[in-house]
């Protein structure tokens, strides 16, 4: 990681997507994460989105954003009543847990991509 000297955080306020941040890395290579939750003290329909992607070229018109990983996890309880994330194969005890997961995945994406 120390070798990757252009990467960079964004905390952008847009109107209806509050809950998101994105770290931008070299070669248009970005991870997203996105939380949603639309009901107001319940985890109903709660989403937690993690996106890997490389943006569209400035320079060429037909590019398009490409897709490299995704997951879109959902909370559960378990039996002590403690919050986790999951989706159909990956389960995450800890939030922390879960931004390493990210964070290493998107390291992985960038050393790929040298």
């Amino acid at each position: 990681m120390t070798q990757l000297s252009s990467v960079k955080f964004h905390l952008v306020q847009r109107k209806n997507e509050r809950h998101y941040f994105a770290i931008t890395g070299p070669n248009r290579l970005t991870l997203h994460l996105y939380f949603h939750s639309p009901v107001v003290n319940s985890i109903q329909r709660t989403v937690l989105r993690v996106t890997i992607f490389r943006g569209k070229d400035d320079w060429d018109e037909n590019s398009e954003i490409q897709i490299l990983e995704k997951y879109e996890l959902k909370p559960g309880f378990d039996k002590q009543m403690k919050i986790f994330w999951r989706d159909s194969e990956l389960t995450f005890a800890i939030g922390t847990a879960l931004l390493d997961f990210a964070f290493d995945k998107f390291v992985s994406a960038l050393s790929a991509d040298r």
